[in-house]
């Protein structure tokens, strides 16, 4: 990475910021609060969720496609494994998950999915790449503007140590929502 791949941006907690040049073609950056370490990214890619691909049987629209599902979980896990830091931690799986690390979740979209339905799909995609489990997120917000036009996301993990309070897991949901709300409303 050149200094010219950095974008220091004041009056906000992000540390770093990269634009992705590679096929996936994503933006995605670190994040300083109150967590061990965080990170977000933005795929380019339209959100999915595996609860309306079940109830909903193969149709002209796709929303059926088990495919696109599929290539959706496989494009949010490689843009995750690329925007993680080195020194990310998912803990040992033969660990109890009381002594692996804490995640917070968030992601904030453009879409015509409902918040949890979002979410969830991210989770299951990041398993195995963020956490080992998805018993690791403590907690997953989600934050939707509905649209049918200019679909969009920006999706965020923090890693916090096992054992944190309640009060720090709150801190760090409000924290990481209000970076991604700035970071979604930065690429209007």
């Amino acid at each position: 990475m050149t200094q010219n791949d950095r974008f220091p941006i004041t009056n906000t907690p992000l540390i770093e910021t990269h634009k992705n040049t590679n096929e996936i073609n994503n933006d995605f950056g670190l994040l300083d609060g109150p967590w061990i370490e965080a990170f977000w990214f933005s795929p380019q890619t339209q959100l999915r969720s595996k609860s309306n691909f079940r109830r909903v049987k193969k149709s002209s629209s796709g929303a059926g496609d088990w495919g696109s599902l599929k290539r959706f979980e496989q494009t949010i896990s490689t843009t995750a494994r690329i925007a993680r830091p080195s020194t990310w931690k998912i803990g040992n799986n033969n660990e109890a998950v009381s002594v692996r690390p804490m995640i917070v979740s968030v992601v904030v979209a453009k879409s015509m999915l409902d918040a949890g339905n979002f979410s969830k799909s991210v989770l299951d995609a990041c398993e195995g790449v963020v956490f080992h489990t998805d018993a690791s997120v403590v907690a997953s917000t989600g934050v939707s503007e509905r649209g049918r036009i200019g679909q969009r996301c920006v999706i965020g993990f923090a890693r916090l140590a096992p054992g944190s309070s309640l009060e720090n897991v709150a801190k760090a949901v409000a924290a990481l929502s209000n970076c991604l709300v700035t970071q979604y409303q930065s690429m209007k």
